[in-house]
């Protein structure tokens, strides 16, 4: 997603290894350039374009090309007085970080019209989050899974199977083990904690297999916190696969939460926005080429 904070002090390279008009990368048939690269690294702040750096620094030119094809075939605009201020704001920000935005510019062989368009995509963005991103929009996500954002816990057991990501005979064969002993446990034939304790090649597994209280965010991976959160207590879900291996997870207690609406309304901003920034992208990446 869109990232635009800007550090303190930006210190890049006066020495460019490739040639400003250099074409790195394209969107569509769209052409961009070193220099482009550049000026995103200066008005977003950073203090030194690694090649990490580089590479999301192309992907986020790549990504807010087609975005805001998209944006203004949607009928989002962003007048001339707004982006002149954003232009003349950007380059005080930057004086003040001790970096000369008009001299830099020229150097790399761009105008005011590239800096413009490089700083419209903020604008675009925030009419469309304005737009879409409604109170109705939240509103409507707390009520459908209010557990991720109310402070509901829930406890879990796994057993737990390490197999490679793209090994899908080890995953097939990994599958029927835990459903065989998932077939077991539900018979009564076994108990969960047991088959942990036998099978699972999990650390937990010594545990027979609890990994302890977590909420919907930030203490296990996504796909594992979402099967946790869709299951009933007490009874083990469909066998699953993740990038680490494979599972057979039973939730063995719940503690309900308490957090109103209004104190998920952050959070969930946060995640339609992540949520909309892909579609976007790909909704623009479909509509043919804006004329030049």
């Amino acid at each position: 997603m869109m990232g635009f904070a800007l550090a303190c002090c930006v210190v890049l390279s006066s020495v460019q290894e490739t040639p400003p008009d250099t074409v790195i990368a394209k969107a569509g048939e769209e052409e961009i350039t070193e220099a482009q690269l550049q000026l995103v690294g200066l008005i977003s702040g950073q203090t030194e374009i690694t090649p990490k750096l580089r590479t999301a620094l192309t992907q986020r030119l790549v990504e807010t090309r087609f975005a805001v094809r998209y944006l203004k075939k949607s009928g989002f605009k962003v007048n001339s007085a707004e982006l002149g201020q954003a232009a003349k704001d950007t380059r005080a920000k930057l004086k003040v970080a001790g970096v000369d935005l008009r001299r830099r510019m020229k150097t790399l062989k761009l105008t005011e019209r590239d800096l413009r368009k490089e700083l419209e995509v903020r604008k675009l963005w925030t009419r469309y989050k304005a737009k879409n991103l409604t109170t109705e929009a939240i509103r409507a996500r707390f009520e459908q899974h209010g557990e991720r954002y109310d402070g509901t816990r829930v406890r879990a057991s796994q057993i737990f199977l390490k197999v490679d990501a793209k090994d899908d005979a080890a995953w097939e064969a990994a599958k029927a083990k835990l459903t065989k002993l998932r077939d077991q446990i539900v018979a009564g034939k076994v108990k969960f904690a047991d088959a942990a304790k036998q099978h699972s090649e999990s650390p937990s597994g010594k545990q027979g297999g609890d990994v302890g209280w977590f909420p919907y965010y930030g203490l296990m991976p996504q796909d594992f916190s979402k099967r946790a959160f869709a299951q009933k207590k007490g009874q083990p879900g469909e066998p699953f696969r993740s990038r680490f291996g494979a599972h057979l997870l039973m939730v063995t207690d719940r503690d309900n939460g308490n957090f109103s609406l209004e104190d998920a309304r952050a959070s969930i901003f946060r995640e339609l926005e992540t949520e909309a920034w892909p579609r976007v992208i790909e909704a623009g990446r479909a509509l043919p080429a804006p004329k030049k």
